[in-house]
């Protein structure tokens, strides 16, 4: 399977993976917990903190694919003198 890495790709990851911190609270929720407000916060929490973990490895993968090929490229020649 061959899947290039695009801008459009990396937007759905990040989507997806922020989706899942919030989709997973939510999954407990009960009839008390909709009009407390302190559970909505929690949420927002939960979306944020699912943000930063795709964030973070979202950047990883594109330094390690846009960084392997850098490190097997060509040295810059210096110019003779």
């Amino acid at each position: 399977m061959n899947a290039k890495l695009g801008v459009g790709t990396i937007i759905m990851a990040i989507a997806i993976g922020t989706a899942v911190g919030p989709l997973s609270t939510l999954g407990d929720v009960t009839t008390a917990n909709l009009t407390d407000s302190a559970y909505w916060l929690d949420l927002l929490a939960a979306a944020i903190r699912s943000f930063s973990s795709v964030a973070v490895a979202g950047l990883g993968l594109l330094a390690g694919a846009f960084g392997v090929p850098m490190l097997r490229g060509k040295p810059i020649r210096q110019p003779e003198e």
